[in-house]
């Protein structure tokens, strides 16, 4: 998704149903550029309708699966 600079990208969730989910992010890792096999995984809580903001790596990109946990 990016070029050969890193950078903040931040979406909003309007296209999530009310509730709130586990966002399971997969990201290349902060030195994808020196290491382009590492992968960083993390989750966390969000809301739908909220702006939510993920770093990409140098020359990265990233997959977000949204499940809902509760309504």
């Amino acid at each position: 998704i990016t070029d050969f600079h890193s950078r903040d990208y931040t979406i909003r969730l309007d296209f999530l149903d009310s509730g709130v989910y586990t966002a399971e992010i997969y990201a290349d890792a902060p030195d994808s550029g020196a290491n382009p096999k590492k992968v960083a995984i993390s989750k966390r809580k969000v809301r739908a309708g909220e702006k939510f903001t993920v770093r990409l790596a140098e020359a990265g990109g990233m997959t977000v699966v949204f499940k809902r946990i509760k309504n």
